[in-house]
């Protein structure tokens, strides 16, 4: 099985969605997004190419997993799954993924 690592700026993301739903909703509501969203991420180390390819204009080449209101994109190797960025589902995802 693969292992998981997150780039500075999807622990960033990870942060800010937790303090989001804290805030429009309440302490409880953000535990169980979190923990939502990290049970997905975890799958991927199972499961990690069974999703779309989103390709930046830079042409950088991501997978990208939907995961609630929030889109994870990754990187998968034979041994590794790195987290990139996890955004809004609405996000211009060209102005995050540079």
């Amino acid at each position: 099985m693969r292992s998981l690592s997150y780039r500075a700026a999807a622990i960033r993301d990870v942060q800010g969605i937790a303090d989001t739903t804290r805030e429009r909703w309440d302490e409880d509501q953000a535990r169980i997004y979190s923990d939502r969203i990290r049970t997905d991420i975890s799958r991927l180390r199972e499961f990690a190419l069974r999703y779309t390819e989103y390709t930046t204009r830079s042409g950088e080449t991501f997978l990208k997993m939907r995961t609630g209101s929030h889109i994870v994109f990754y990187v998968a190797t034979a041994k590794n799954v790195e987290i990139v960025r996890i955004l809004p589902a609405r996000a211009d995802f060209t102005k995050f993924l540079v």
